[in-house]
């Protein structure tokens, strides 16, 4: 199945991510809320769903730099192992703690993946959250989840 084609880049940032997709077949973007938003810093990938038709990944609660790694660790494991991540499930032995994914509902879109917005032409792609446990291995939606160190890894989705 032939990919569909990117818009036309409008700058050298679009250059830039299209060059990174085209390479690997995704890019990272570093979120920080330094314009007062009211999100917390986050990191998101463009490119996994254009290239793979894996679901695009963001991490938040987290320095965006450290998200950033995640989501390349993932999309790692999508382009060379061909691993899928769904909703729901736990795997270990992705990254140092067990994570899961939540499906981001699209309301969300807006606020938090503009950019992917504007390269798939709407909201027609699927994005995953994924969420890592607290000190104690429980999950935000888990009975004693500890809150503390964690304010940034607000739920997009329900588990």
């Amino acid at each position: 199945m032939a990919r569909p084609p990117l818009p036309a880049p409008q700058d050298e940032h679009d250059r830039c991510i299209f060059a990174d997709i085209e390479r690997v077949g995704w890019s990272v973007l570093l979120i920080h809320d330094d314009e007062g938003r009211g999100t917390p810093d986050f990191a998101y990938s463009v490119g996994l769903w254009h290239t793979f038709r894996h679901p695009e990944i963001l991490v938040s609660g987290t320095k965006p730099q450290t998200a950033g790694q995640l989501i390349n660790t993932i999309g790692g494991l999508v382009k060379v192992a061909r691993q899928s991540f769904r909703p729901g499930l736990r795997y270990t032995g992705v990254v140092v703690l067990p994570v899961q994914f939540v499906a981001v509902e699209p309301r969300h879109y807006p606020e938090y993946v503009g950019y992917a917005r504007w390269l798939y032409g709407g909201a027609e792609f699927p994005l995953l959250q994924m969420v890592y446990p607290d000190e104690d291995g429980l999950f935000p939606w888990e009975p004693g989840w500890n809150r503390t160190g964690e304010e940034g890894q607000e739920l997009l989705g329900r588990p």
